[in-house]
């Protein structure tokens, strides 16, 4: 009976803990960010990343400058490693970057090869 007791308290008390630390990570994700990849067509080298949080789960859209607007399908932070997939005129494209304080610098895999990303909070 001691056992359980002590799971439960485990379960009611560090668990909770966790979840909560997961979520004030999220946070230095959540809002609006500027993107540039240089070495991408015009229409898609400059954009808008809107990522938002809804029960804890992240979620965002890109928004090129000359008004198309994407959703993107999976959103995820471990740590300080951001990475996005979505699908830009039926291509997968996978972002992955590293979050640091208001900049955000890594890669987009698309089908024309790698390029650099670099992401500033507005």
């Amino acid at each position: 009976m001691k056992r359980v007791m002590i799971a439960m308290m485990f379960f009611l008390t560090v668990v909770p803990a966790r979840l909560a630390l997961a979520d004030d990570k999220n946070k230095d994700v959540i809002g609006s960010w500027k993107v540039e990849v240089n070495s991408a067509p015009y229409e898609y080298s400059k954009s808008t990343l809107t990522i938002a949080e809804k029960d804890g789960l992240l979620s965002g859209t890109v928004k090129f400058d000359t008004g198309n607007q994407i959703a993107v399908k999976t959103v995820t932070l471990v740590k300080d490693e951001l990475t996005l997939e979505l699908y830009v005129e039926y291509n997968y494209i996978k972002v992955k970057g590293k979050v640091a304080g208001n900049k955000i610098t890594g890669t987009v895999n698309t089908p024309d090869g790698v390029m650099q990303l670099v992401a500033t909070r507005k």
